[in-house]
């Protein structure tokens, strides 16, 4: 299944390459809408260094299977009916299926990973992070072990988001009815990151040690803020509430979402050292006027390539897309 143009082919062929000459190119993004499998929603959620993306996709019957786009196409990936998550420089993609989960390696079948593993992310070492068990434990996982995160005394759950390099993981700790953003070193050892406000959620945290994510008020959801955490004290990202964080790479740009006008569709949004883009002002006047909008980025690779979801308020159509540089 190709692009919807030769445009979008023509950038996105050979992606190695092109990520290698990302640097020299000339600043700005430029935003592709990605093939889908023919029916809707489908979306990208993580993208490696080499450029090739995961996610999900629907066919015509709406059923939804785990999809990666590379070379100009789009690619299902078994087990049918899952959802990948995330992948690694090597290749490594996890899935989830239901109550199973999987990994997919490169040369490999997939190994299906013990029944009630939910892995959010691999890092490079192959090392996953995410829950497991009946209920909301937190756990780092191997192909083959999974190691719980403990939390607060009397917490009602754990769960992990990501996993950097020096094996620190990051995610929330369930205290008192909220949740509370949580920093697991790799020693075991939990430390409760302090919020604005009432709550949060810590969502990722580079191989530097800055970690991201959203704090909230008791009021919940229309005072929900992205945050950054430098040297574990939190700071609010600029732009429109409510907003999220949701990832960030090593060179400290962070991606998530902001609301430009309070009820409305979220916006995809990118914040550097110069302050908060709104990515709708790379999207094409012609697809504005069609309906189109880039409401969720979810990843950011290390070249500065973002994926995410948009939305058509028209046609209610959602599809993945990929911002390259």
């Amino acid at each position: 299944m190709t692009f919807v143009s030769r445009r979008v082919a023509g950038f996105l062929v050979g992606l190695a390459a092109l990520v290698a000459q990302a640097p020299a190119l000339a600043a700005g993004y430029v935003l592709h809408m990605l093939p889908s499998l023919g029916g809707t929603p489908s979306r990208a959620v993580s993208i490696n260094a080499q450029g090739v993306i995961v996610g999900s996709s629907a066919t015509p019957d709406g059923f939804v299977h785990a999809a990666v786009w590379r070379d100009g196409h789009v690619h299902t990936l078994v087990p049918d009916g899952s959802k990948a998550w995330s992948i690694n420089d090597r290749g490594m993609v996890v899935l989830v299926s239901g109550s199973s989960s999987y990994l997919l390696r490169p040369g490999h079948e997939a190994l299906r990973l013990s029944d009630l593993w939910y892995p959010a992310m691999i890092n490079q070492q192959g090392v996953m992070a995410g829950r497991w068990g009946s209920g909301d434990d937190g756990a780092i996982m191997t192909a083959r072990k999974a190691f719980g995160l403990v939390g607060p005394p009397n917490n009602f759950g754990t769960s992990a988001s990501w996993l950097n390099e020096r094996r620190e993981a990051v995610g929330f700790s369930r205290v008192n009815g909220n949740d509370a953003p949580t920093l697991w070193r790799d020693d075991g050892q939990y430390v409760l990151l302090p919020v604005l406000g009432t709550g949060g959620v810590a969502t990722a945290v580079n191989d530097h040690g800055m970690i991201v994510g959203r704090c909230w008020d008791d009021d919940g959801f229309v005072h929900t803020q992205a945050v950054r955490w430098d040297h574990l004290q939190p700071v609010a990202l600029p732009g429109p509430l409510p907003s999220a964080a949701n990832a960030a790479n090593d060179v400290g740009q962070i991606v998530g979402s902001i609301t430009p006008v309070p009820g409305s569709p979220t916006h995809a949004a990118l914040w550097t050292q110069s302050g908060m883009t709104d990515l709708n002002d790379y999207l094409d006047p012609a697809m504005k006027q069609a309906g189109w909008v880039v409401q969720a980025a979810y990843a950011i690779n290390a070249s500065g390539w973002i994926v995410g979801e948009m939305d058509n308020t028209v046609t209610l159509e959602k599809r993945a897309y990929v911002l390259t540089r």
